[in-house]
């Protein structure tokens, strides 16, 4: 079996490759997998063989119930199918911040902010903040919606489906996976040096020394409490969606009007359109009895 010191480095728990240090750690080791002759061999011949491979959790599975898994009957060749599944899980470990503001026009505001609390509660996510308001008799409200990520598309779509006229959306994504890594360089750097004064502390042979180091060690920490937490910042961000809603109800009664107005329309346009090929089929009958 081949042998690789990266693989030590792993720990699985659930369906899929996971670890007990940060996402950037396990895109490491993806990336060396890519690189590391070893490590692919042996992952070619339990692919192969259909063996589990311990090591990398259920990662290299052959097929999965999910459709958005690379399966292997989809490659039947072993060195694209693990390029595949590769690719796929690094993408599953970008961390992407996702956001989007809508402005919706509703015929009720009341329903309309019931319909919203459902929808956000079906996909696990929350109401964050709410506000609502009348202006000239219309009643107006905005509402701010922590979501899944994973969900993100699919609410987008649910919210859609409550206007009369989606009036306004933006929806933006943000790529923070280099902040990550580099934040995780800088803790361990810190947390080196933190160990590093600990051991000046306990040769400390003075209590001037004893405090002089002291200081230094809280300015060390202080700072890694601070990277620690912009970390769970952008773990949590990343895990969580933010929708910005809008409700409108002034133009309601104009728009329902005029796409009552417009299916008559169609009607009235289509009845006549009949009458008029009717009319041209019995004259161009009549002519040709004359010619």
């Amino acid at each position: 079996m081949a042998k690789c010191d990266k693989v030590n480095l792993l720990k699985l728990q659930g369906q899929f490759m996971e670890f007990i240090v940060e996402n950037h750690a396990e895109l490491n080791i993806l990336e060396h997998i890519e690189q590391c002759t070893d490590c692919r061999k042996k992952i070619q011949e339990a692919v192969l063989k259909e063996q589990q491979l311990p090591d990398y959790g259920n990662l290299f599975q052959r097929e999965f119930d999910d459709p958005t898994v690379p399966q292997y009957s989809d490659y039947k060749n072993p060195v694209n199918f693990i390029n595949a599944r590769i690719q796929w899980r690094k993408r599953k470990l970008k961390e992407l911040i996702k956001n989007a503001e809508m402005e919706l026009l509703v015929s009720d505001t009341d329903a309309a902010l019931d319909s919203i609390t459902l929808i956000a509660s079906d996909y696990g996510g929350y109401i964050i903040s709410s506000h609502s308001w009348y202006e000239d008799d219309f009643k107006y409200a905005t509402v701010r919606l922590g979501v899944p990520v994973e969900e993100f598309e699919n609410i987008l779509r649910r919210l859609r489906g409550l206007a009369l006229r989606v009036i306004n959306e933006i929806a933006s994504g943000e790529d923070v996976t280099d902040q990550f890594v580099d934040l995780q360089s800088r803790l361990t750097n810190l947390q080196a040096t933190r160990d590093r004064i600990r051991e000046f502390l306990d040769k400390a042979e003075t209590v001037e020394e004893a405090l002089q180091v002291n200081e230094q060690l809280s300015e060390v920490e202080g700072q890694i409490e601070e990277i620690q937490g912009r970390m769970n910042y952008l773990k949590d961000r990343a895990a969580y969606s933010t929708i910005d809603v809008q409700l409108n109800t002034r133009m309601a009664t104009l728009v329902m009007a005029l796409q009552e107005v417009g299916y008559l329309g169609n009607l009235i346009w289509t009845e006549y359109a009949c009458v008029r090929c009717r009319y041209l089929e019995v004259r161009h009958y009549g002519e040709s009895l004359f010619s």
